[in-house]
């Protein structure tokens, strides 16, 4: 009985492999045929994605709970978008605070985030969420006289290439829908569940997405990255009674896609990259006349995120997905279209069985090695002929399979070294059968979830998955340069720039640094583009008062020696002013030492400075501060010290230690040679 149950799971298998294979070695072929033979572009150059004016573009944001990302999220993504006509309408709902109050946050400082406020309780699901995003984009443009030519949808996680809103609008006039790739940030090998999203995304957006595209075949929306005409949007609010967004489904993404198809609209998958330079240690080893062929790399034009690292939100996750597209998908589209459709929507449902089958594949492969050695210890004699005749078409079709089996491998490795380089190509053969079983479960919860609803007839509910958002220090490839910033600001010249550059290589020290030295720019400048580099606010002054216990906590020689300061205490935070953007382990470390989260802004080299001298000699800071203020040049700062300091000689460092410097400053400035100054019985424990 059992080897009758196995020999029946074996031909089901091997044949199940056989039919998986076909349409798979069809798209592999076509792909290379297409891309010999049909010439992709795949580089576009800066200068043409310029000449187009910029359209307005509206973003989409829906949220639920993503206050621990949300705001690191728009803060680099506001900074690094080459592009000035575009707002973001993020959509949030009365129950869920904490997001609400981190967005409430990012409007205040950016004219051009705006809430959109969902009128009723969350979670419902993302459809509903970005319905009502729509409906507060149309109250915002009658109100501010506006209209938005694009929308385009993005998720709480994105990192936004900074070219994806130019080549948008460069090519909006063409198409009616246009999905930007989307790819997996890149996770080291041991993060396996992590890994397998690199792996799918790469061979999905890099060669099934385009040939179905290239074929006539629907594009469906990846619910991020995809940009919208409103031409087709106001035709889908026409079909559908003003909802553009299908909220009885889990994958509205994969519905709308498919609706502008039945449309009209024309769609594209716009597989485009940059040059970019290529900083890689081994180039330096190159000759000169073949270092230059290897300076430069491509760079994908795509949207970036961490997708889920635990193996349980990996299966919540792609359950939501199997359930929307094969089940869902299946009862709202049927099986309407042309051929080319219909072929594309039996690809994209085949994982009800194929997802089982390459389970199954993996399964029977260990169990019948096991058979096999067992058989060989044990001495019975036992061989896989027992399940498998040695003869006819069924070796033909092993045959096959295990040629389909290399072939798939090496598409595999291709694309995902297209992506992120060989090492992560060849890691990807090994999460092979870990991403069978990551998917084979997703299926199984999502056939169950599906039959209980049919039973109970209770809704699907929006699973949510938890989002997490890069550390600052891997976000650094995305953002402006500095040296970009103060030439797009015309702080310096491109030829400043360029010499300061050639320094920096000389002497390893930093570009800021450099352009100081030459006289180019102040200390404070740099902090300033600094903080608009990586999204934090900048401070002209410090604060009227500080706070004391923050600024014992750390101590003197800590402050002075990492150059930070305590600037405001609430109950839930402290916020701490650095002079130059802090490190994520950084920002850790400072957190643990003061017991609170840490909201770090930059401030003035110069205001720090101020700050140490004062605590240390008041009255030099007095001096200073009296001769600029009285207008006197450098050359009468010798006749102006006589007369000035007879001004602030009584007052003693202990009068003022613990004291913040404005509060010191102002006492200081009303006090007259005449009058004995104010006295506050203050600490005396110098910091």
């Amino acid at each position: 009985m059992v080897f009758a149950i196995v020999y029946i799971l074996v031909y089901i298998t091997i044949w199940g492999v056989f039919i998986g294979s076909l349409d798979d070695l069809f798209s592999d072929i076509l792909y290379f045929v297409l891309r010999t033979f049909n010439g992709e572009k795949v580089r576009v150059r800066l200068e043409d994605l310029d000449k187009v004016p910029e359209k307005n573009i509206a973003i989409f944001l829906p949220a639920w709970k993503e206050a621990e990302v949300i705001e690191d999220m728009i803060k680099h993504n506001v900074n690094v978008l080459a592009y000035k006509n575009y707002h973001i309408f993020i959509g949030v709902y009365p129950n869920d605070f904490d997001t609400k109050m981190k967005v409430a946050k990012v409007e205040r400082l950016y004219p051009h985030v705006h809430m959109a406020q969902v009128p009723h309780d969350g979670p419902t699901n993302k459809a509903d969420n970005l319905n009502w995003i729509y409906q507060n984009m149309l109250k915002y443009e009658e109100e501010n006289g506006i209209k938005f030519d694009i929308i385009l949808m993005h998720d709480a996680e994105d990192i936004i290439h900074p070219l994806s809103l130019k080549l948008v609008n460069y090519l909006s006039e063409e198409y009616d829908m246009i999905q930007i790739p989307v790819f997996s940030l890149e996770v080291p090998f041991k993060n396996f569940t992590a890994g397998t999203y690199m792996d799918e995304f790469a061979e999905h957006h890099l060669k099934e997405i385009y040939v179905r595209n290239v074929l006539g075949g629907f594009v469906p929306s990846a619910g991020v990255g995809t940009a919208f005409s409103r031409q087709i949007l106001e035709k889908l609010a026409d079909r559908h009674r003003n909802v553009l967004f299908d909220t009885e489904s889990l994958t509205e993404d994969y519905i709308i896609g498919k609706r502008i198809k039945e449309l009209g609209g024309k769609q594209a998958l716009l597989k485009r990259a940059v040059k970019v330079k290529r900083n890689s240690w081994w180039l330096k080893f190159l000759p000169g006349w073949l270092r230059k062929h290897f300076e430069y790399r491509s760079e994908f034009i795509a949207t970036r995120e961490y997708f889920p690292f635990q193996f349980k939100a990996a299966i919540r996750q792609k359950s939501r997905w199997m359930l929307g597209i094969i089940f869902q998908g299946t009862e709202k589209l049927r099986w309407r279209g042309k051929l080319i459709d219909k072929f594309y929507l039996y690809k994209d449902r085949k994982g009800v069985w194929s997802s089982i089958i390459s389970f199954m594949t993996n399964l029977l492969f260990i169990s019948g090695w096991i058979y096999v050695l067992l058989g060989k210890i044990l001495h019975t004699g036992w061989n896989l002929s027992r399940f498998i005749p040695g003869e006819g078409i069924i070796w033909w079709i092993i045959f096959f399979n295990t040629v389909m089996l290399f072939e798939r491998l090496l598409m595999k490795i291709y694309a995902v070294s297209v992506i992120y380089g060989l090492k992560q190509g060849i890691y990807s053969i090994l999460r092979v059968p870990w991403l069978n079983f990551i998917n084979f479960l997703a299926i199984y919860n999502a056939l169950t979830k599906f039959i209980w609803h049919k039973i109970t007839k209770k809704p699907l509910s929006w699973a949510k998955t938890t989002h997490a958002f890069p550390k600052t220090e891997q976000l650094v490839a995305y953002q402006k340069k500095l040296g970009e910033l103060l030439v797009e600001n015309r702080v310096i010249t491109k030829e400043h720039l360029e010499y300061a550059l050639e320094e920096q290589k000389k002497t390893k020290r930093k570009l800021g640094e450099i352009l100081v030295e030459m006289g180019l720019i102040s200390e404070d400048q740099v902090g300033r583009f600094l903080a608009i580099q990586r999204g934090l606010e900048f401070l002209e002054e410090l604060p009227d008062s500080l706070p004391e216990e923050a600024i014992e906590k750390l101590g003197g020689d800590y402050i002075a020696e990492h150059s930070i300061l305590p600037l405001k205490e609430t109950q839930n935070y402290m916020e701490v002013g650095f002079t130059e953007p802090p490190s994520d382990d950084f920002l850790k470390e400072v957190s643990e030492k003061l017991g609170k989260v840490v909201i770090p802004v930059i401030i003035p080299r110069s205001e720090f400075r101020d700050f140490l001298t004062a605590f240390a000699e008041p009255g030099l800071v007095v001096l200073s501060r009296k001769i600029r203020e009285k207008g006197l040049d450098r050359f009468a700062e010798e006749e102006a010290e006589s007369d000035l300091w007879e001004e602030i000689e009584d007052l003693k460092f202990e009068d003022f230690a613990g004291v913040s410097v404005s509060d010191m400053l102002h006492e200081i400035f009303g006090v007259s040679s005449q009058e004995k100054p104010r006295r506050k019985k203050l600490t005396k424990k110098r910091i």
